[in-house]
């Protein structure tokens, strides 16, 4: 929402998304019958690079309110290595701080 509204204004940092800009979500809960462990799975789509509306399985806030599509690949990448995790180290949050100075 905020690259949506914000445009140029708004700067996305850091590591590409696994699944892009287009994902599923709005989770549902199902309980397996003999173990009755609780599992979550999405019953929803989103693209905000193309649009879902018309689909059924498309999240109607996204489908009603969506008026821009946007790419949500980050203008500044920058990978995190398990070094930097293993040593407390968070070299985006760093980047984002640099350029909000």
């Amino acid at each position: 929402m905020l690259k949506r509204s914000g445009q140029d204004n708004v700067t996305l940092i850091g590591e590409e998304m696994g699944d892009k800009g287009h994902f599923w979500a709005g989770p549902d809960v199902a309980t397996l019958p003999n173990s009755k462990i609780p599992v979550f799975y999405s019953t929803k789509f989103e693209d905000f690079e193309k649009g879902c509306s018309g689909k059924a399985d498309c999240y109607w806030p996204a489908a009603a309110f969506t008026q821009t599509l946007i790419s949500i690949e980050p203008e500044v990448k920058i990978d995190v290595s398990f070094a930097d995790y293993a040593n407390g180290r968070d070299p985006i949050l760093d980047a984002a701080l640099d350029r909000a100075k």
